[in-house]
């Protein structure tokens, strides 16, 4: 079994939405706790929160700019050392989105279905890997898991092999998750482009295999096959164990 955190940026934003996510070991997520404790630590922090460190809010207030850059480089170095996949599934045209929703009577939020797509990609990631099963850790609080939590009840139902919860902001390992959203995030909102995202966080990862590391926009062209995956697991009775 892998071990997956799922994070988003962006979803009260008016142009982009991300969700990220990130596989590990059991071992490897172990050794990360530990050096993520010990980052915290030396920066006198209780966790690392990436919207509170670039703009220099929460704990981060008193900090100098080099200083916060430092830990940030420091926090995003710890990725590519532990995580053995990632992936991410995004919107760019929240607009585009809202009237697909209007056509075709789509009840889901941003949120629930570009989660929904990271958590397809995330799968087909552990299976190249050879791991049949992943639990999934999401953040709690999020506005729209209310409908994720419906889908991936669904998913389990169906025989999808896997599991999930929700933790705080201060669980480590999701930590790593948020600062992948939000990079993520970041570079769509400067670009807009998605195949130079690609390469921007392939590149950020460095040492993660490109075939581990997964992307998918949520946008016409992708929408009506994720709605399909969706419905069909909404409207599919419950698996019965022989």
């Amino acid at each position: 079994m892998l071990k997956a955190y799922v994070d988003e940026s962006g979803t009260h934003d008016q142009k982009v939405t991300c969700v990220a996510g990130l596989l590990y070991t059991r071992k490897n997520i172990k050794n990360l706790e530990r050096a993520w404790k010990r980052a915290l630590d030396c920066y006198g922090l209780e966790y690392f929160h990436s919207t509170e460190a670039n703009g220099l809010k929460g704990q981060f207030r008193n900090s100098n700019p080099a200083r916060r850059d430092e830990a940030c480089s420091r926090f995003v170095g710890m990725l590519p050392k532990y995580a053995s996949g990632g992936a991410f599934a995004y919107i760019t045209g929240i607009d585009d989105f809202k009237v697909y929703k209007k056509k075709h009577v789509w009840n889901h939020s941003q949120y629930a279905t570009c989660a929904y797509a990271c958590v397809v990609l995330l799968q087909d990631i552990a299976r190249d890997l050879e791991e049949s099963e992943v639990d999934i850790t999401f953040e709690t609080g999020v506005h729209g898991q209310g409908d994720l939590k419906i889908i991936l009840e669904k998913m389990q139902d169906s025989g999808e092999p896997l599991t999930f919860g929700t933790r705080d902001k201060k669980f480590r390992p999701l930590q790593t998750a948020d600062i992948l959203a939000y990079e993520g995030w970041k570079r769509l909102r400067g670009s807009l482009d998605g195949h130079k995202i690609r390469d921007s966080l392939v590149s950020l990862l460095v040492g993660i295999p490109e075939n581990a590391l997964k992307h998918i926009p949520v946008n016409a062209e992708s929408l009506p096959t994720i709605v399909k995956q969706i419905e069909s697991f909404l409207t599919k009775k419950r698996r019965l164990d022989s």
